[in-house]
């Protein structure tokens, strides 16, 4: 691939397999001197498997020694991104968010962590009534940690939701499941989170964004999440708010 050296590795595939992809999307910024893929193979074949779209295979592409690119190539997977519960409200989708919170719990007690855990790569399948599973995709940069302690938590969720209300919901539930300070665990991965859509985020999109109104978008962006914070008690104004949020955000702001 343009001359630099790539490694292809086939992945195992069941019988009767019909391969789509579902995603393939390229992993820059992380530029270091080993496979991001290597703890995914382990994973794959370990007795706790991540329930993901069936892989198919992967590329690394390597550049004077160091990583440059990854791709990675899946099934297609008829699941739902959790995009539509992280952007909307706690009521009427308690029972879902409960079960992605005990999902997660689930995969730091074994120990894994999704180094991109955010809605697009989270995909939830309704198995009956009230009973949901998910899956995960992009699982290119996973890593396998003997322990998941609660700041890398909090700041691996950073990215998960716009609405406060339902970060804070699933939080609540993930710290009682460990055995945590619920308050504390809430307000940290809430500061991760505010910090995280705050500057990160609108920092990337005033570079790249050739939109000539951005930097109004991103303070309008701003300013509702901020009032937010203040006027959580007002739900009808707040609800306004996040409307106005996720717009902006919708529109100009989750690519990046």
């Amino acid at each position: 691939i343009n001359n630099n050296k790539a490694i292809t590795t086939q992945l195992p595939m069941k019988p009767n397999s019909s391969p789509m992809i579902a995603k393939i999307k390229s992993v820059c910024g992380s530029r270091i001197k080993f496979p991001f893929f290597t703890d995914v193979v382990v994973l794959l074949s370990s007795p706790f498997p991540v329930s993901c779209p069936e892989p198919i295979a992967m590329i690394e592409q390597f550049q004077k020694g160091l990583l440059t690119n990854s791709y990675y190539v899946c099934c297609y997977d008829n699941g739902e991104t959790v995009r539509y519960l992280m952007d909307g409200k706690v009521e009427g989708n308690e029972d879902k968010l409960l079960a992605f919170a005990r999902y997660t719990f689930a995969l730091h007690q074994a120990g894994i962590l999704h180094l991109d855990y955010s809605p697009g790569n989270i995909l939830i399948h309704q198995n009956g009534a009230n009973e949901y599973s998910f899956s995960l995709v992009d699982v290119n940069r996973m890593q396998l940690l003997p322990e998941i302690d609660c700041d890398k938590v909090c700041r691996n969720m950073c990215r998960l939701c716009i609405s406060r209300e339902v970060l804070a919901y699933i939080m609540t539930e993930y710290a009682s499941l460990r055995g945590w300070d619920v308050a504390a665990t809430v307000k940290l991965a809430l500061y991760y989170s505010d910090q995280f859509f705050t500057h990160y985020i609108y920092r990337r999109a005033a570079r790249k964004e050739k939109s000539k109104h951005i930097v109004s978008h991103i303070l309008l962006f701003r300013l509702c999440r901020s009032t937010r914070k203040f006027l959580s008690w007002e739900p009808h104004f707040s609800h306004y708010l996040l409307a106005k949020e996720k717009h902006i955000y919708d529109t100009y702001l989750c690519k990046y």
